[in-house]
Formats: structure tokens, sequence, C-alpha cells
């Protein structure tokens, strides 16, 4: 394959709700940013999303679009310009060194050349990596995000007809709401679902422990992202919880090899939260999932709010690949976006249990027309 050209499309899809979590409200739209590749008679898409509290921020707000396009640019000019095998496009990417901002774009580039490689030799991705998957299927959970009770009531609901295995539900410093969801959570899903939480770096070192016994009288366990990852004065608050027999998962602080090993070394997280996006793409993903099994930690591949199809694509693909995965979120898009723009859907069934699409090409296809539609943005790069 050879790049000829190649295009960022900045996304509006509406949410069927609005979303919340931690501290932050009123997400009511997928802002993916979708990068398609030419190469030559064959098209590849990529997807990145990007949130200023996970990786930082590519610069000023308004000159957004112009500053992904530049840093996009910047990770396809080694590649341009002369024929590509897979194991020429692997290679550049992982001697990659990027702010970041940037690991988001970098997991769009890598998505887009590996669906382009799968398109241009007729092979499924794991023929194109060379790596066969260690599952024929792949066991979701659900998301809960910050909602009413109503409306609460009728997602979990969902996730009791589906009689999902476990469930991750975001919780903020309201110790009132976070009683009362878990109470809903645990009385409609009983006792045989993992229910976890995820607090967004919502809980302060005087609160924790007041959060901690709501948790404790609802069978929850592992706590993710309970206070900010930069904070040193709540390490007391967080060995206190682990002392507790809590099982702490870190989120935002995670992206690199190094984070992996300071994390480790603390004694005060025990598990990962690894994404696509935040983490730079499928390669990395795997790098650290590595890291984390040989430093004594456990990962769940996680996804990020607002994934379409392609993501969910690449998580699923991530997941088909790792032994063991505490817990694997994603293939949301049909159940959060008004519209999507893959063909089929990778939602999951019953059990949360989904198969392994193995077809020439990505499994997926793109409706170009929606996506325009969807578009409220393109830049060429």
């Amino acid at each position: 394959m050879k790049i000829v050209s190649a295009v960022l499309h900045f996304l509006q899809i509406p949410f069927r709700l609005s979303i919340s979590h931690g501290a932050r409200v009123g997400r009511t739209f997928s802002d993916s940013i979708v990068l398609q590749v030419n190469c030559g008679g064959i098209t590849g898409y990529g997807e990145a999303v990007l949130r200023e509290y996970v990786s930082g921020s590519l610069g000023d707000a308004a000159g957004f679009p112009e500053q992904a396009a530049a840093a996009v640019s910047g990770l396809l000019a080694p590649l341009r310009g002369r024929p590509l095998a897979w194991t020429d496009v692997a290679e550049a990417l992982a001697g990659v060194s990027c702010p970041p901002a940037v690991l988001p774009l970098l997991c769009a580039v890598e998505s887009a050349l590996l669906s382009c490689a799968a398109a241009e030799t007729s092979r499924d991705p794991w023929s194109v990596l060379g790596m066969e998957p260690v599952r024929k299927s792949v066991v979701y959970g659900g998301v809960l995000p910050m909602l009413p009770l109503e409306a609460a009531r009728k997602y979990v609901e969902l996730c009791a007809t589906l009689v999902l295995p476990d469930l991750k539900v975001k919780v903020g410093p309201d110790a009132g709401y976070n009683d009362a969801i878990l109470s809903l959570c645990r009385g409609r899903l009983g006792d045989a679902c993992d229910i976890r939480v995820d607090a967004n770096s919502a809980w302060t070192s005087s609160d924790a422990d007041a959060q901690a016994d709501i948790c404790a009288r609802h069978g929850i366990r592992v706590i993710e992202q309970p206070f900010p990852a930069a904070a040193r004065d709540t390490d007391a608050a967080a060995a206190r919880l682990v002392q507790r027999g809590f099982r702490l998962m870190a989120d935002e602080g995670v992206l690199t090899s190094e984070d992996v090993g300071s994390l480790a070394a603390s004694g005060l997280v025990q598990a990962l939260n690894l994404r696509l996006s935040k983490n730079g793409g499928l390669l990395r993903l795997l790098s650290l999932a590595r890291d984390a099994d040989t430093r004594g930690l456990s990962y769940q591949i996680g996804c990020m709010v607002g994934e379409t199809g392609i993501l969910s694509c690449m998580g699923r693909l991530a997941a088909s690949l790792l032994p063991h995965p505490l817990y694997v979120e994603g293939s949301y898009d049909d159940l959060l976006l008004e519209q999507n723009i893959t063909r089929p859907s990778f939602s999951f069934g019953r059990g949360g249990v989904a198969p392994l699409l193995r077809e020439p090409g990505m499994g997926y296809t793109i409706d170009e027309e929606r996506l325009a539609a969807v578009s409220r943005e393109t830049r060429p790069v």
C-alpha cells in the first residue's frame, strides 16, 4: 500500500442519552475524529477520541481542528511516498515519541493503516498482525453513566435483561446519589453481577472513607480512579482503601510503560484501565498489558465515551488477543449513538457475548454518506 491522501472527519453524532461522570456533566454527542486514508484505490479508517482530562490538550481550543490535522500530518510524514507493508507501518509507529495529547491520533493512524493492509491483502486483521486470537468470542460488561435514578433504572433493566456479567457504575462526590444508584444496581442485578465503581477523580482524602463504606455495603470491591492522578495528598487515603481490601484501578495516570512501572512500585494500585485511544493504539495497548502482567497488575480493556464501530472493532480485536483482561468494555456504539457509521453492528448479545468477525478486511464497511452527514468539519492532512 502507498498513502495517496488523507482527511480528518470531526464528528458530531447525537447520543441517545446525556452522559455525565464525576464532576463532568452534559456531554450530548460523540466528538470522535475519524481518519480516512486513501492508499490508491484502497481506503482505510481509523478513530481517535480526545479528552483533555485524560491525555492533555493539543493547544488552543479555537484552533483544535488545525492542530489535530498538523499532528496527524506529522505522524504520517515518515510513511508517505513509498510502498508500505504492515511490518513497515508497525516498525515506524513503534518508534514514534509524541506528547500524551497526540496518542489518540496515533491510534487513529494505526487503525486506519491496519484496515488498509487488511483490505489490500484480503486478510483479516489477525492474519495481518501475525497473531492468533486466544478466544473465539469476547464477553463485555456494561458501563452505567451518571444518570437521574429513573433513567438509570431503565439502563439497569437492560443490563438485567442481557444478563451482563459485570457493570461499572459512574459515581461522583455526592454520597447520597452514590448510595442510591448502587442500591438500585445491586437490588436489580443481584449478587451474581460483579459491580464496580468509577469515581473519575471526584473523591477527596476527607470523604474517601465514607464513600468506601457505601461501596462495602453494596458489595463493591473495585474502585477506579477515586482521586486525581497527580494528587499526592491522597496517598494515605488510597492506602487505607487498599488495607480495607479494595482493589484500586488507575485510569487517567496510565499512559506509558513508565507510568505502569511507577504505579506498580507505589503499591497503591492493583489494576489498570487500558484504552486504545488513550494509549496510542492496539500495539501499544498490548505492550502495556504485558508490562502489567510482568509487574503483577491486573488490567481491563476500557473504552472512550462516544466511540463508533471503528474503535469497537479494534477493541474486540484487542480483547481477543489478551489472555486475561479483568473486564472488557466497549461495543456500545449502537446502544449510545443515534447513528452509526459502520455496518454491521458490533453489539453484543445475552451474557455480553460477542463473536469474532474473521472475514477479509476489518469485518465492517463504512457508510460514507452517513459519515459525511455526521461530520461537522473535514480537513485534509
